[in-house]
């Protein structure tokens, strides 16, 4: 997995960690169209909001490797993206910007950076993805793109599943489970329903051939819907370009 890809995760999973959204509870028994179901979960996952700043610890897990970090992160709607990952003793290991067509990172520990398109993010995995469908993400309000989907109903809820896409929506229609596949590998995103404590919990794996490659689990610790703030990305001119 390259850098740019693992960045990319980490920020997912930390900023979708702070919108709290509300649900509608409706009467389960009563037949639903997929149509009317999307419209339902759509409705209740609108969220407001312009500025939010987060703070959460993260485990990654990767293979035989496990890592855990503390996570800072600024975000401005329909804009930017900032995130900052420190170790022990409050040390920065990396540092990240996303705009929409680009992707800022740099590396504390070798002493370098790089600069990207937004479209190289999931270039190694074949999954790609615009600074939209990030947001989307962000928010944890990923919207549920029209496919020809096949409906089961359980007593937990509602599975819509299609060729390369499948969710799981419970019964207050409120996303709790997404798969996204592509050729060998595939991503799943799973979050909490818990209206007392807002969605503070996220986990997102990431399998190829079937085998589990790489996992995060977040749990937030302050979540801020403030002011607008200074986003700095200064790069150190002693610093090298990664190619």
């Amino acid at each position: 997995m390259s850098k740019l890809t693992f960045f990319f995760l980490i920020v997912i999973l930390v900023v979708s960690c702070g919108v709290k959204k509300t649900s509608t509870t409706y009467n389960y028994n009563s037949p639903k169209e997929i149509e009317e179901i999307i419209a339902i979960v759509e409705k209740n996952n609108y969220s407001t909001w312009d500025w939010m700043t987060i703070k959460g610890q993260l485990d990654i897990t990767q293979q035989d490797r496990k890592i855990n970090v503390r996570i800072n992160i600024k975000s401005k709607k329909d804009s930017v993206i900032w995130a900052s990952a420190r170790g022990p003793f409050g040390v920065e290991l990396i540092r990240g910007k996303i705009t929409q067509d680009s992707v800022y990172f740099i590396n504390r520990i070798k002493k370098t950076y790089f600069i990207k398109p937004i479209d190289a993010i999931f270039q190694g995995v074949k999954l790609g993805i615009t600074f939209y469908d990030i947001q989307e993400f962000l928010t944890a309000s990923p919207k549920i793109s029209p496919r020809n989907f096949t409906l089961n109903l359980v007593n937990e809820g509602f599975y819509l599943k299609s060729t390369n896409s499948n969710y799981f929506i419970n019964k207050n229609y409120m996303l709790e489970n997404i798969v996204k596949t592509r050729k060998k590998f595939s991503l799943e995103y799973k979050f909490n329903d818990d209206q007392k404590i807002g969605f503070n919990r996220r986990m997102l794996v990431l399998t190829h051939e079937g085998k589990k490659y790489f996992q995060m689990i977040l749990d937030s610790s302050k979540i801020e819907f403030t002011k607008p703030k200074a986003i700095l990305f200064e790069i150190p001119e002693s610093y090298n370009e990664e190619k």
